[in-house]
């Protein structure tokens, strides 16, 4: 079943709203595309299920990102291939959820780092580091070390 978005969303004044209760966005399989565009995804009823944009047939299998809505339907927004996911995780570009909460989150790219240490200690390596700022910078309780 397609809905049409302006009929749903763009008519009311309010702006869209994502559902208040915790993280609201998700990951669903696509298990098949209609003719129309519509997928029909794992875990959702399709009454629910609202497209911005017609999907394409070759996003079968892929992992659709959905939204779900304070009005109650869930709004997919794209799809990614589950080879991205996996080259993602093998290049080390996503950390698990699982990490303990005492280790630092990291950014890596190349030889360039950017850690974020729960006790709010920030850590940025690299060979050339420079900071640019459009406005006003300030630093508070800052120790810089010249070589």
């Amino acid at each position: 079943m397609k809905h049409d978005i302006s009929a749903h969303l763009l008519s009311s004044p309010q702006p869209i709203e994502a559902a208040a209760a915790g993280d609201r966005f998700g990951l669903h399989l696509i298990l098949e595309v209609s003719a129309s565009g519509v997928p029909t995804v794992a875990g959702i009823d399709p009454a629910r299920v609202m497209t911005g944009n017609p999907f394409a047939q070759d996003a079968v299998g892929c992992l659709a990102i959905g939204m779900e809505l304070a009005a109650g339907p869930v709004l997919l927004l794209g799809h990614v291939p589950f080879d991205a996911i996996a080259r993602a995780f093998s290049q080390g570009a996503v950390k698990t959820a699982n990490n303990a909460p005492e280790k630092p989150l990291s950014l890596k790219c190349g030889r360039s780092e950017l850690r974020l240490y729960p006790d709010g200690r920030i850590r940025i390596l690299g060979d050339d580091v420079s900071i640019e700022a459009l406005g006003r910078m300030g630093l508070k309780g800052a120790v810089v070390e010249l070589n």
